[in-house]
């Protein structure tokens, strides 16, 4: 007998487990956390609005194109919720894991497979410490090739986060952001990107990070080589140059595209690249793509006998740093001299 079941568990305070369970129809959630009406704390420090709100696993389950979240948490004291664990589950075609906000997160071990959902995975209004890792997401595909794809946000970040870790993850057949923030006048923290997988993932407007609105401070990308989708995909991007992404470090290879980032370079480092180019003419100006804002480029010419170290703090005579590389004139452009550069 089938049913067609809206929610499985509506929680009002102390937490719940999904152990081993089955779901094919349900339309909401698997469970819709709230708060007590009238709460009166108890005499213990773990029965406070802060601390009694907690303990929420689901491990071992299987969804079977079931499209709702693992945990909806959006209603009273939800920035309140910690202490969720969402761990070897299999997500058959779709599957969705946290809507709302949580604390002390971590979704480890999961198998999204057949995904072809163009839902959000994950939605979070805000949280701290949430850790994903070692986990599966991947598109129907074969040889290399994909059989269908999957369109939804991976995760969605609309409130401040202090502690968002994502390592070890495989993506493959993503056509839509791995992360989005979208938080305006809002700064999220420490927020790292590690050992990711991305294979026949992306568009040209879409990314590994793309920061709509808002601000980052402390972020770590230290993602495995990505092979881009054209020459001109840029894996980590803001959507304007006016949003603060200070104190970073983006040290990924990115194979078949010229770009990189556009952060501002002042406030990070980059991955180290080299190259070079050959001379133009003193009185000419020439573009030199390096893929991101560097913050110091060494220039010398191949045989040695000059040198140049430019950063934004010391523009040398010759050369000027911008948001796609630096422009070269003068002596770092004589006719016919090879140049080799080096950027930070």
């Amino acid at each position: 007998m089938k049913f067609v079941v809206y929610r499985v568990v509506l929680v009002k305070g102390r937490g719940v487990i999904f152990y081993k369970c089955v779901a094919f129809d349900i339309r909401i959630g698997w469970c819709h956390a709230t708060w007590p009406e009238n709460f009166v704390a108890g005499p213990n420090d773990n029965q406070t609005l802060e601390e009694g709100f907690r303990h929420f696993i689901f491990t071992e389950n299987r969804v079977h194109y079931c499209h709702p979240f693992f945990l909806v948490n959006k209603g009273d004291n939800a920035q309140n919720l910690r202490g969720v664990r969402i761990q070897n589950n299999d997500l058959e075609g779709r599957g969705r894991l946290i809507d709302g906000y949580a604390r002390d997160v971590l979704i480890t071990g999961n198998n999204g497979y057949w995904r072809d959902t163009a839902n959000d995975t994950m939605i979070l209004n805000g949280g701290e410490n949430i850790n994903i890792i070692s986990n599966n997401f991947s598109a129907v595909h074969k040889d290399g090739v994909l059989k269908k794809h999957w369109g939804g946000t991976f995760l969605r970040l609309l409130g401040k986060v202090d502690g968002l870790n994502i390592h070890n993850n495989t993506f493959v057949g993503l056509k839509a952001n791995m992360l989005l923030i979208n938080h305006p006048t809002i700064k999220s923290e420490n927020i790292s990107l590690k050992n990711n997988k991305y294979s026949l993932c992306f568009t040209e407007t879409t990314h590994a990070l793309f920061l709509e609105n808002g601000n980052i401070d402390i972020l770590t990308i230290e993602d495995l080589p990505i092979k881009a989708l054209s020459t001109t995909h840029m894996p980590y991007k803001r959507s304007n140059l006016t949003q603060a992404i200070n104190n970073f470090t983006v040290d990924t290879i990115v194979y078949g595209s010229n770009y990189l980032h556009n952060f501002p370079s002042y406030y990070g480092r980059s991955t180290r690249k080299q190259g070079f180019y050959t001379g133009t003419g003193n009185t000419e100006s020439q573009n030199i793509l390096i893929g991101y804002f560097p913050k110091k480029v060494d220039i010398t010419t191949k045989n040695g006998t000059l040198t140049r170290k430019i950063t934004q703090d010391f523009t040398q005579e010759g050369a000027t740093l911008n948001y796609s590389g630096l422009t070269v004139t003068g002596v770092l452009n004589e006719l016919g001299t090879l140049y080799v550069w080096e950027s930070y």
